[in-house]
């Protein structure tokens, strides 16, 4: 062989192996591309459920844009999504195919052998056709008509659950083994969807649920950021601090309630409304974190401006007698025995003790009722909120009784009240007309010279004043006056 023909062999061989090297680095190419276009159909389908996610959770939505962004991208010119509705299938969505009515419901049966879409659903894994296996007799020209000549069917699942089945139809029949890949990770990009889609439909469903409970619910209710900003307000707590949602929503709730951050659980702390007002308010403050990390706090508030209206009133009449508004006998107790308590700090202290019973109050009952007796009650009432002052504190002990403590009182103070009673005390009379001989009886005693206890003090004040009924009625009686034989004694001409 000349050396001309080995040469034009090596040059062939030459040639032939740059060729194949040149066709492996085409390949490499190739599956790089793939590679890209991979990741930009996934990146792409990824940013087009982020972006649907947040207009809607209308599945059929979704579905019909991830499908538009995959024949984008990727090599199918068609797109179909059934869910399965109990045992059948529905169209879900449909992309590639002219929108008229007559082509939907071509599309609705184009992929109409349910045994296939069945046996697909069943699978874990895309299956490729051929094209006119999946054709029908009565629609297999639209195959034809779309240019379709490849056929990828994909069962969905979401949540371990298969609910329905992707469909993509591509005009590449050669390149099936890249159309599989794609349409394997439009499977799980769908699907994904598809939970998403129904995780935030349950949640926007809970999150329903809970604002028509809390919107309902008789206490406030008070949602706060970690920050302190409220994100959430129900009715009764707006109705509470007189606002409306856009006024508190991202307000720090510190300028509702100032204290909030020291209160525990029932803690009751002063509330701000809107227009400046303060009111009481109980709270129970409850933290948590979300999903992802997020702190919250509820706080759970209880308008108790009517409690505590009504536990003063309670108060009020635990220690005050209903009819005449002065204080009863418990009370006056008490505040005898603080007087005594502070008397033994003190040894200079001295104070008086006046015990009055109405004389001849029956008549009046027995003559003009009960109704107009009760007025004379008041009356008496009223002269001794007159003529006393503010350190003296009267008392209705019982029925027609009742007794008056002067803290600061020795025998001038307590002589000049008595007689300004005896005088004063008859002139309340049940009508203009009255002609009953009504009047008052009084004992007096002071303090140490009559006694060192309250039982001892209001024994002998009790003692002194059925001693000037005993007298006469009308009159003012010292304890001991028949024993010391002064002029303790004194009536009213």
């Amino acid at each position: 062989m000349s050396r001309a023909s080995t040469r034009e062999i090596s040059d062939g061989s030459l040639m032939e192996q740059l060729q194949r090297e040149l066709e492996s680095k085409a390949e490499k190419l190739a599956d790089m591309e793939r590679q890209t276009e991979f990741q930009r159909a996934q990146l792409s389908v990824l940013a087009g459920v982020s972006e649907v996610l947040g207009r809607t959770t209308h599945v059929e939505t979704i579905l019909g844009e991830v499908l538009a962004r995959y024949l984008d991208v990727a090599l199918f010119s068609r797109g179909v999504a059934y869910l399965l509705d109990g045992d059948n299938l529905r169209l879900a969505a449909a992309r590639g195919f002219p929108e008229t009515p007559e082509m939907q419901k071509r599309v609705e049966g184009f992929f109409g052998r349910e045994s296939l879409l069945q046996e697909a659903i069943a699978r874990a894994v895309p299956v490729s056709v051929p094209s006119e296996y999946v054709a029908q007799s009565d629609s297999d020209s639209i195959l034809e008509e779309m240019g379709v000549q490849l056929v990828i069917v994909s069962p969905l699942v979401s949540r371990g659950e298969r609910v329905g089945v992707l469909v993509l139809g591509s005009d590449l029949p050669k390149q099936r083994q890249t159309a599989v890949a794609f349409a394997h990770l439009a499977q799980g990009q769908v699907a994904q969807a598809i939970a998403l889609s129904r995780t935030i439909e349950e949640l926007s469903a809970s999150e329903v649920r809970f604002r028509s409970i809390a919107d309902h619910a008789a206490e406030g209710l008070i949602v706060t950021s970690h920050g302190g900003r409220i994100e959430y307000m129900n009715t009764a707590a707006l109705q509470m601090f007189h606002c409306q949602p856009w006024e508190a929503q991202g307000q720090l709730i510190s300028l509702l309630i100032p204290k909030v951050g020291t209160v525990a659980e029932g803690g009751e702390v002063v509330g701000i409304r809107m227009d400046g007002s303060r009111f009481p308010i109980q709270v129970s403050p409850s933290a948590f974190v979300l999903p992802g990390g997020m702190r919250q706090t509820t706080y759970v508030l209880l308008d108790i401006t009517a409690r505590r209206k009504y536990e003063i009133k309670l108060r009020a009449e635990a220690h005050h007698d209903p009819l005449t508004g002065l204080i009863n006998r418990r009370r006056f107790e008490e505040l005898v025995d603080a007087v005594l308590a502070q008397a033994a700090d003190d040894p200079g202290t001295r104070f008086a003790l006046l015990f009055i019973d109405l004389d001849n109050f029956k008549s009046v009952n027995d003559r003009y009722g009960h109704a107009r007796g009760d007025l004379v009650l008041k009356g008496v009432a009223q002269v001794f909120t007159d003529r006393l002052r503010g350190t003296d504190v009267a008392a209705r002990l019982d029925g027609d009784e009742f007794a008056i403590l002067c803290p600061e009182g020795a025998y001038a103070e307590a002589n000049t009240l008595a007689r300004d009673l005896l005088q004063r005390i008859p002139l309340v009379q049940p009508d203009d007309e009255s002609d009953a001989p009504f009047g008052c009886s009084i004992g007096l005693i002071l303090y140490p010279d009559h006694g060192r206890s309250r039982h001892q003090l209001m024994a002998r004040a009790d003692r002194a004043m059925y001693q000037a009924k005993r007298g006469g009625r009308g009159r003012a009686v010292m304890f001991g006056v028949e024993l010391l034989g002064d002029n303790s004694v004194f009536e009213v001409e």
